[in-house]
């Protein structure tokens, strides 16, 4: 099943622990009165820190918040939101095919595990995103977080640390075990129950995503 503009825009801004802005009434887009109410921080926020920039119309720069959203615009707004630094393409079976505003950002992703290839080799960014590629990148995108705060982190690297929830976590090993778990518990809830998930995820009420 596909994934809308504003929900992985929303949901990427949770995983990397981006905020949206408070009070928002009007975006700036075109078709500002397309994008639901819960969504107007998460879009104005990513509008103002140049995550995500729209579209030219007729009626101006929309967002279209109900279009699904393809594999090559998720990969750059994921791509801008962790900041990767460009490596250098290598061959994909789709490569020409490709949009090629999207091919950096898709490379870049692919090279730290973000993003995968499909059977044959092709990066597919023309396809649209399903529920669980987009699972499947925000997993990805939070492994490279966690392996990134490990690199910087001497504590975590060589010591043990405790998880104000879950209490004592030893090794790195044990942080990546953890992780994978995480990740796998998300992909089914993602994956099977899509609007709950979502329901509790956007509440206030309840807990969000910070690293």
């Amino acid at each position: 099943l596909p994934v809308s503009r504003d929900q992985f825009v929303a949901l990427a801004m949770h995983t990397v622990g981006l905020d949206a802005l408070e009070g928002v009434t009007r975006t700036g887009f075109a078709d500002d009165e397309t994008i639901p109410t819960w969504a107007k921080g998460y879009v104005s926020a990513a509008l103002k820190s140049g995550v995500v920039q729209g579209s030219e119309s007729s009626e101006g720069v929309v967002f279209q918040p109900d279009a699904t959203i393809t594999r090559a615009e998720a990969s750059v707004l994921l791509n801008r939101m962790l900041q990767i630094t460009d490596a250098t393409p290598t061959l994909f079976s789709d490569l020409a095919s490709a949009p090629a505003w999207a091919v950096q950002a898709a490379v870049n992703l692919e090279t730290v595990g973000v993003l995968r290839t499909n059977a044959d080799g092709a990066l597919a960014l023309n396809e649209g995103l399903t529920r669980a590629d987009a699972a499947e990148m925000l997993c990805g995108a939070l492994e490279l977080l966690e392996r990134f705060r490990v690199i910087q982190d001497p504590e975590l690297r060589t010591g043990s640390f405790g998880h104000p929830r879950f209490g004592h976590i030893g090794t790195c090993r044990s942080i990546q075990k953890y992780h994978s778990l995480i990740c796998q518990g998300f992909k089914f809830i993602f994956v099977m129950s899509f609007v709950p998930f979502c329901l509790f995820f956007f509440s206030e009420d309840h807990f969000h995503f910070r690293l």
